[in-house]
Formats: C-alpha cells, sequence, structure tokens
C-alpha cells in the first residue's frame, strides 16, 4: 500500500473554454468537472490508473470537504480523512482548449489547530510501514513550519521509502529529514537557492547538485514540456517526451511523481523510471482535469533518454 499525504487537499472545479478567456467579459463554458483534488490526491488518480494500491490522508471540512470525500469515494480513492473544523479550500482552473492556457484560482486552506495536527501526524502513523509515503503540495495555514519534515521522519522511522513534492524551505527541510526522492521544477529550485535558475540542462544540473548538497537524495528536476532531469546516487538522466499541442499542465507533475513511484516500487532502474515519469506527465497535459493520463504508452515509446 502506499500512502499518498495531501495537507492542502482542495475542491478541483476545471472550466474548459473553446475560445479565449476574456477579461472583463462574459465567458461561455465547454465543460465543466469537478475533481478531488490537491497534488497528493492528483497523486492517488494516477497511481490507481497504474494499478497500485494507495491511501490518501487529508484534513477535510465544510461542505468543501463534504463534497470532497463523497467525489474521491465515486472515483474509488481510498481515504482515510481528518475531520477539521475549517473549511476545505477550492481551486478553479479556466483551460482555453485552444492555447492550452490553463488559469488557476486557488483559495487559501483552512487554519488548523495543534490538536487537528496531532490528529493528521497520527493518522500517517497508523498507515506505517508503507511501500511508499508520499507527500505533496502545499501546507494549510497553521501547521508546524517542519510539518512535512515531521512526516519524512515517521516514514524514515518505519523504513518506508519517502517522495516529496512541495516548494520553498519544506523542501529543503525534507530533505535534511532524509526524503528519498524530492521533484522540484525550475521556478522552486530558483526559490529554493535564492537565485535565477537558467533554462539550459547545465544550468538545471548545476541546481540540482547544489541542492544535493552530496547527499544520498535523488533530485528530479521538472522543465515544463522539455521533461525531467534526474540527478541520483546511481547517475543522472534526462527524460524528454514528446511535446503536446494544447497541453494543460494542470497536474502534470502529479502524473509525473505517480510515475516513479510506481516504477521506483517494480524495481525498474532509473533511466525507466524517468522515462515512464516523464511520460506519465506528457500524458496528463493531454487530459482536460488534473489526476487522469489515459492511454500513456505512445508517449512512453517516444519518450528519449539520455544519461547526462
Amino acid at each position: 500500500m502506499i500512502v499518498a499525504v495531501s495537507l492542502n487537499p482542495a475542491l478541483d472545479v476545471t472550466y474548459r473554454l473553446d475560445s479565449p478567456l476574456e477579461i472583463g467579459g462574459t465567458n461561455r463554458v465547454a465543460d465543466v468537472a469537478i475533481r478531488p483534488g490537491g497534488k497528493a490526491l492528483n497523486v492517488a488518480r494516477v497511481l490507481q490508473q497504474l494499478d497500485c494500491a494507495v491511501r490518501v490522508v487529508a484534513p477535510l471540512g465544510g461542505q468543501a470537504g463534504d463534497s470532497l470525500s463523497r467525489e474521491a469515494a465515486r472515483h474509488g480513492i481510498d481515504g482515510a480523512w481528518v475531520a477539521v473544523a475549517g473549511q476545505t479550500r477550492r481551486t478553479v482552473v479556466v483551460w482555453e482548449t485552444a492555447s492550452g492556457v490553463a488559469t488557476t484560482l486557488s483559495e487559501p486552506g483552512p487554519l488548523l489547530t495543534t490538536a487537528e495536527w496531532c490528529d493528521i501526524a497520527s493518522a500517517v502513523q497508523r498507515l506505517m510501514p508503507a511501500d511508499a509515503l508520499v507527500i505533496s503540495g502545499s501546507v494549510s495555514p497553521g501547521l508546524p513550519a517542519d510539518a512535512i519534515a515531521q512526516l519524512v521522519g515517521i516514514g524514515r522511522s518505519s523504513a518506508t521509502p519517502v517522495v516529496v513534492d512541495t516548494s520553498s524551505g519544506a523542501l529543503s527541510a525534507a530533505i535534511d529529514a532524509g526524503a528519498g526522492i524530492v521533484k522540484p521544477n525550475r521556478d522552486e529550485l530558483s526559490a529554493l537557492l535564492g537565485r535565477a535558475v537558467g533554462g539550459t540542462t547545465n544550468d538545471i544540473v548545476r541546481a540540482a547538485d547544489e541542492l544535493r548538497a552530496g547527499r544520498g537524495v535523488a533530485v528530479v528536476a521538472s522543465d515544463g514540456p522539455s521533461g525531467l532531469i534526474a540527478l541520483t546516487p546511481n547517475g543522472r538522466w534526462r527524460a524528454r517526451p514528446p511535446l503536446i499541442h494544447g497541453a494543460n499542465a494542470t497536474g502534470a507533475g502529479d502524473a509525473c511523481v505517480a510515475g516513479l513511484v510506481a516504477a521506483t516500487l517494480d524495481g525498474e532502474g532509473w533511466p525507466k523510471v524517468v522515462r515512464l515519469a516523464a511520460a506519465l506527465g506528457a500524458a496528463a497535459a493531454r487530459q482536460p482535469v488534473a489526476g487522469e493520463v489515459g492511454d500513456y504508452h505512445d508517449l512512453y515509446t517516444a519518450t528519449h533518454v539520455e544519461e547526462l
């Protein structure tokens, strides 16, 4: 069983537009999709499509939380939900199908209490050991600054492999706490290192090397449609999937994380791990909503992997 933790889940609403978004005007929505959201829930949905058993731990509250749990059940997501007093947030994505531009409106998460944080950590502890512990997304207000690092420690104490996809200082703290794999993007690398990271392969490799700083963590850096660059204790690789016309990038990074977890648990070597992760990210970009990949095998075959 894989355990996926979301510390700031959301009820996702996606509006699909067949024409460009007109700011200040009236926009006709072609289609509406409502899904259980937040990065960890997107990861869980992709893992399910890869036939992996997964359980989600997340705090839920209010009407939006009730709606999220119902949608999760409708999609077959097994949840260890932690009841909280605050209202679960919502995110609204406006996707222009012609251009592929996606505009996201993200509400703040609820202010959680110390007692609610203890309930979340206890829920994770009860599910250990697991095949893998995946911690994805932002942290709700009120949680301790080292919340993700504490969860990494819970996983490590039970010899559970830990994968983290978050940003800012929480990612650096997760590495210090012993995360096995982290997946920053170029912007997150820039924020962590306090300097702009250029868009060339060498720029990203240098930044990822600096983040690793000789530690045993594998840093898999995503660079949008250009694919993934992985710096691991066993070597360095780049995976380039085919470009997707009119891509919807929402959820592509979450699909990459699902691929990293699934292929690693299957015992695949890093070249196949990054190939699957990059292909799933591209497959997710073809979908109208996050958390789905469809048939990705053509992209897997066409993804180019090279050793750096």
